[in-house]
């Protein structure tokens, strides 16, 4: 498996959707999770034209949470209807378009695709249409992509808004040549990396959520911003409003590499106390990181 890092996901190619429709042949097809997008069914009723959205849960094992579940949009008719169904996606990094030939077929490995082994001896539902996880999975199953992509020609996931390189909207991800017509009788077995990957990528999302809160960071500075944030979330310090709180230290040096730091994560008491008592300690400069690094070797590195 090739390294995974943030650079190489930022740098994935990116597209806009009139890209995707005219390198590829077949129908544009959206899945939206509505756990994220709880107001999408009425949103796009609202339009007021033809629409049979499909709930992915209905005539499953978990048709109990058709709620929650998400929603296949197939063969959106109207630049209207698909201009929403975009949004939705695109809002909240809810969901994902894709490309098909075959609506059935299509449908069937998007309904295939809602459990999967998780490496653990178990399996496990997957909110596959969420932007981090869909990055986490495309970038980690190598070998195993065709069943992922399946009888999907191309898929387009929400990219970062701030961080990258291009202004355009969405990850372009394209299926090889040998792929599956129909799913696999067996259920897709999750990578051993997906779950790091799926989380690194969720804090390159949030910090892109807080841009400008976090100083615009890009390249070096964001990938520091978020192994500060992932060792602070190991640490049971993950709330949204701690973390905003805690911003500037966040963007200081590695947050690891600092006994005041640990000592504080390491200590008793409820996470909203040691983040009063991060929030008080000093911001290590960057340029004396390297100095600082040398003297506290034994904590480890990024």
């Amino acid at each position: 498996m090739r390294e995974l890092t943030i650079d190489s996901f930022l740098n994935r190619p990116r597209s806009e959707i009139q890209e995707l429709g005219a390198g590829h042949s077949g129908a544009l097809c959206f899945i939206i999770d509505q756990a994220r997008q709880p107001d999408a069914l009425a949103r796009l009723y609202g339009l007021g034209q033809p629409l049979e959205p499909t709930n992915l849960f209905i005539g499953t094992e978990f048709e109990a949470l058709a709620e929650q579940g998400p929603i296949w949009v197939g063969g959106a008719s109207t630049p209207e209807l698909k201009a929403l169904a975009a949004d939705l996606c695109i809002e909240r990094n809810a969901g994902l378009c894709l490309v098909t030939s075959d609506m059935q077929q299509a449908l069937t490995h998007a309904r295939w695709l809602l459990k999967a082994n998780d490496g653990t001896g178990g399996q496990s539902i997957l909110s596959y249409c969420r932007a981090e996880l869909w990055a986490a999975l495309a970038s980690t199953v190598e070998m195993a992509s065709s069943q992922l992509i399946g009888p999907w020609s191309a898929v387009l996931s929400p990219a970062p808004k701030h961080v990258g390189a291009t202004s355009k909207r969405w990850i372009a991800w394209r299926a090889g040549t040998d792929r599956p017509s129909v799913p696999p009788s067996t259920r897709f077995n999750l990578s051993p990396e997906c779950s790091v990957a799926q989380h690194m990528f969720a804090w390159v999302y949030w910090v892109d959520e807080h841009f400008q809160h976090f100083g615009r960071p890009q390249g070096e500075s964001l990938q520091r911003i978020v192994a500060n944030l992932a060792f602070l979330s190991e640490h049971r310090i993950s709330q949204g409003r701690h973390l905003l709180k805690l911003s500037q230290l966040i963007c200081g040096s590695l947050l690891q590499a600092r006994p005041d730091v640990i000592g504080v994560l390491e200590s008793q008491g409820a996470a909203y106390l040691k983040v009063q008592r991060l929030a008080d300690l000093p911001v290590v400069p960057l340029n004396n990181a390297a100095s600082a690094q040398d003297e506290w070797s034994h904590h480890g590195t990024c």
